[in-house]
């Protein structure tokens, strides 16, 4: 940085948990154990700082999961506005049941999404970035992690979406899909609702003759969400 930009500074990539190296270079980083430490650039810790062990991050570099996961973090981080919760939320909840996991708040009968994580995950890995599954016994409920099951908005941290999602896909782009997907048809149901709010009973009474009584033909011709339209229809 001081040769090509004439002074150093701290990248957001290199802050990204579980990042423990340099995407352009290859090369482990090292930490600074200091609260106030970006009130000073990076050489003010040239000669004080924790390196991360290089073995180790080769290893974790041939890591699958955990390159996913890396992935999913920076697809989020890139995004001009963040995903609805409850629409990705939702996706994960979805797949954990394709996947025979057990998925929401009832009794655990089905393997638990955090059993899945900590056998594809460095447990040393795990441990930097998710302390309470370091030394989680198999079927122990951790619900700071099973709550990204739950299907609402839960208030859950991205970087676990991000974990749950690592470990539920076999690739980043099928995870990132998944969320995107979710969150597009989540939209599209606000803007359906929202739609449907301005119709009056009449037009909607002429729209369910012109359309004999067929509810999804009368979604088609408004151009709304079948759901809507049939729920407003019965209310009716």
């Amino acid at each position: 940085d001081l040769d090509f930009h004439g002074t150093p500074y701290w990248r957001r990539e290199h802050q990204m948990p579980g990042l423990y190296w340099c995407t352009k270079h290859r090369l482990a980083l090292g930490y600074v154990e200091a609260s106030n430490a970006y009130l000073l650039p990076p050489s003010a810790y040239y000669k004080n700082h924790q390196p991360v062990d290089h073995s180790w991050v080769q290893q974790l570099q041939q890591s699958a999961p955990v390159q996913r996961f890396l992935a999913i973090s920076s697809d989020l981080l890139a995004r001009s506005k963040p995903l609805d919760e409850l629409a990705v939320s939702r996706a994960a909840k979805a797949r954990a049941i394709e996947l025979g996991l057990h998925a929401g708040r009832g009794v655990v009968e089905r393997r638990l999404v955090s059993d899945l994580i900590k056998e594809r995950f460095d447990s040393a890995w795990l441990g930097s970035v998710f302390p309470e599954l370091a030394e989680k016994p198999v079927g122990e409920y951790v619900p700071s992690i099973e709550s990204a099951l739950y299907g609402k908005r839960h208030g859950v941290a991205s970087a676990v979406y991000a974990l749950v999602f690592a470990a539920l896909f076999d690739t980043p782009e099928e995870a990132v899909n998944a969320m995107v997907e979710a969150s597009a048809e989540e939209n599209a149901k606000a803007r359906s609702s929202a739609e449907m709010a301005e119709l009056s009973d009449q037009q909607l009474q002429e729209a369910y003759a012109t359309c004999r009584g067929s509810h999804a033909a009368v979604a088609r011709e408004l151009g709304l969400g079948a759901y809507v339209v049939r729920k407003r229809l019965l209310e009716m």
